[in-house]
């Protein structure tokens, strides 16, 4: 049971002697994550080293998965619970499983497997109601982390995945026209892009370059002219959780968005532009509010929550959400 903010825990192994786990503590970038022990009589978390996840290899090491896809291993004392020596590289290029955790494991008698590649590259596709898939472009391979679509069909964005970081590029949606275009240029931590109403601005989520990650809501035009816009600023944001997602009315009138994640709390804001100064709580209701979508008419909003024990899919009048409220899932 962690303090909020201090990132989740995960992937726990029990180390010889039975008194800690080797436990990985997701941050809330991936400078932040980290590997840890957990000693199981005290509570204590005892941070070892920056990585993704780790494992205990026999007969005294520890093997770290880090952000940059290599796999390294330092001597490691159970008894003592400390590092012995220095981390050394011991193979790159390793595949990234959930939540960039590498592909890796060891058994007892000291023998590492591992899969390397980039086993979440692929393509984008269009997909018919009957299921049949066309490739948009058959070189634009990349590690996809989201695409988006204008509102008339014509113009795709996406965040792609480079090393640790992620970068939005955009191109026409028809297929065999012109390659695709980088669109951010030196911002923090940028992601999940959505278009603009008239499909003329790409919006995103990320701050301007040296500023804290995932804090502001940003856009560039789609064609590349002009400079970088910030559409919702960090103290307009009003939460200290940051965005992680967002949606645009296709009034252009309201943006609703996503805050928290991790072991924090979701909820959803929205920001009226024009008359805002500051984003206010729409959705925080004591459950994990998610994925906001305001439909086209403007009239209702669709998210995910968890208030049931499951997630479902809800959805209500907006903005004003005293009209109705529906389980659709």
């Amino acid at each position: 049971d962690r303090p909020s903010g201090d990132g989740d825990l995960a992937w726990p192994q029990l180390v010889p002697g039975g008194r800690q786990l080797l436990v990985s503590i997701w941050g809330t970038t991936p400078a932040t994550d980290s590997v840890a022990l957990f000693y199981l009589e005290t509570r204590e978390i005892r941070p070892l080293a920056v990585g993704v996840n780790a494992e205990y290899l026999s007969p005294g090491y520890l093997l770290v998965g880090q952000t940059d896809r290599t796999l390294s291993a330092a001597p490691f004392d159970p008894e003592s619970g400390r590092m012995t020596g220095p981390l050394r590289s011991i193979v790159d290029g390793l595949r990234n499983v959930q939540s960039g955790a590498l592909d890796f494991r060891s058994n007892a008698e000291g023998t590492v497997l591992y899969v390397t590649g980039g086993g979440t590259r692929g393509r984008p596709v269009w997909v018919t109601r009957e299921g049949e898939t066309t490739v948009v472009q058959e070189d634009w391979v990349e590690d996809f982390a989201a695409v988006a679509l204008s509102p008339d069909g014509t113009r795709l964005a996406a965040s792609t995945r480079v090393g640790t970081r992620q970068e939005i590029w955009a191109r026409s949606s028809e297929v065999g026209d012109i390659p695709p275009q980088r669109r951010s240029f030196g911002e923090t931590e940028v992601t999940r892009p959505t278009f603009a109403p008239d499909g003329e601005r790409i919006l995103y989520i990320g701050a301007r370059e040296g500023g804290p990650p995932e804090t502001q809501i940003l856009a560039r035009r789609w064609d590349g002219t002009g400079g970088l816009e910030v559409v919702v600023d960090g103290p307009q944001v009003a939460s200290e959780r940051g965005v992680q997602e967002v949606d645009v009315s296709s009034d252009g009138r309201w943006l609703a968005y996503r805050v928290g994640g991790g072991n924090v709390t979701r909820d959803i804001f929205i920001f009226e532009i024009g008359r805002d100064t500051v984003g206010r709580p729409l959705i925080a209701e004591g459950a994990n509010e998610h994925s906001p979508r305001i439909s086209p008419d403007g009239r209702f909003i669709a998210y995910g929550s968890n208030e049931s024990g499951s997630d479902e899919i809800f959805v209500r009048t907006f903005p004003d959400l005293t009209g109705g409220k529906w389980v659709v899932s």
